[in-house]
């Protein structure tokens, strides 16, 4: 499968959850991106280049290891770490809530595919659904790891593209 870059959003079409309007995207505007958690205010960190290890969060810092390359595939998009080349996917294909969020070879299977859901417009805030429609989640908690959980858009499951 052929896999690029994608620097154009791609809207699919607008919904209403909780009252807020919002809109659904397969891509992101960005190359490359930071992932902040709105509730932590810190950034999705993969911990160097061993793939398979899990993913945290930790203070925004810029570095490779919290620099994801959006990457359009078919379905949506996957989460290219610049650091180790792998991307974000659940640990053992799980499609258990709660399962840690981990890298791994990037290989175009469906759980690396995800979609945004847009709060506010494309500037704002961003929950990072799966492929079994359960969000990237932050257990709300300074260096704690990143997970699946379903989705309740609540402040641990909103991200900032950066």
């Amino acid at each position: 499968m052929t896999r690029s870059i994608r620097t154009a959003a791609t809207a699919l079409g607008t919904t209403a959850v909780a009252g807020v309007t919002i809109g659904l995207s397969s891509a992101s505007a960005f190359a490359a991106t930071s992932l902040k958690n709105f509730a932590t205010k810190q950034c999705i960190t993969t911990l160097g280049d061993p793939l398979g290890y899990p993913v945290y969060q930790y203070p925004c810092n810029g570095s490779p290891n919290q620099t994801f390359n959006i990457v359009n595939v078919a379905g949506g998009f996957e989460l290219q770490s610049q650091s180790n080349r792998g991307c974000i996917d659940n640990y053992g294909n799980s499609t258990n809530l709660n399962a840690v969020q981990v890298t791994e070879p990037c290989i175009d299977a469906a759980n690396e595919v995800y979609h945004r859901v847009l709060f506010g417009g494309s500037g704002g805030l961003n929950a990072i659904l799966d492929d079994v429609n359960e969000c990237i989640t932050s257990e709300g908690v300074a260096y704690g790891p990143v997970r699946q959980y379903g989705c309740n858009y609540n402040a641990n499951q909103l991200w900032f593209f950066l």
